[in-house]
């Protein structure tokens, strides 16, 4: 099994690999599912690929090689082990609209539950995963929408600046992905981006 931060990055170099074969980054980035599909879409990559993930094999003193679901005990990525969970991986979403602080607030908890908290009840093995998709999308007829961050530049600093404050780090990354450009009729497809990045506690 791969150390913690290394399955982090491979989930992130993994996923970013199938978006680009699929090419539907621009098309799923405007969709409310689109948190769903990641989930799902790691799933089965993974499965596909379970040795690049160190998932093919049973650990040390466990019965079972490392099973995979979604949505079990409301974790977006379940990787369990036996009766007990190694990895739980959330997926969160951020745009640079007026709820981008509460996403990162919600990035936070998922790393790092509130004691008494449902998640804080599940006990991981070998700790939690974040995979966080940053969407930038500025408009080009400049009329954009209520709430939207046009700086994107500077609206990114405050993103993780502020994802440091709510986790109490200084450093944060496990990986980052490749910027993928959003292409639409509607978007200034120069600025407008999706990238991946992945967080680990501990």
């Amino acid at each position: 099994m791969l150390d913690l931060k290394s399955f982090a990055r491979e989930v992130v170099s993994a996923l970013d690999e199938h978006l680009s074969k699929r090419g539907v980054v621009s098309q799923l980035a405007a969709g409310a599912a689109f948190e769903a599909w990641l989930a799902f879409e790691a799933r089965l990559v993974m499965e596909h690929s379970r040795a690049r993930f160190g998932l093919d094999r049973r650990r040390d003193g466990a019965e079972s090689r490392p099973w995979l679901v979604n949505e079990r005990r409301k974790v977006d990525l379940f990787i369990g082990e036996d009766d007990g969970c190694l990895i739980p991986i959330e997926f969160k979403l951020v745009f640079n609209n007026k709820n981008w602080a509460t996403q990162v607030e919600g990035i936070a908890a998922d790393l790092m539950p509130a004691k008494g908290s449902k998640k804080a009840g599940l006990k991981p093995m070998l700790g939690r995963v974040a995979i966080v998709g940053l969407v930038g999308k500025t408009y080009g007829d400049s009329t954009g929408y209520p709430g939207m961050r046009a700086d994107l530049t500077r609206w990114e600093a405050e993103v993780w600046e502020k994802l440091r404050r709510e986790t109490r780090r200084k450093r944060l990354y496990a990986a980052v992905g490749h910027r993928h450009r959003l292409n639409h009729e509607w978007l200034e497809g120069a600025r407008s981006f999706f990238q991946l990045h992945a967080f680990t506690q501990p």
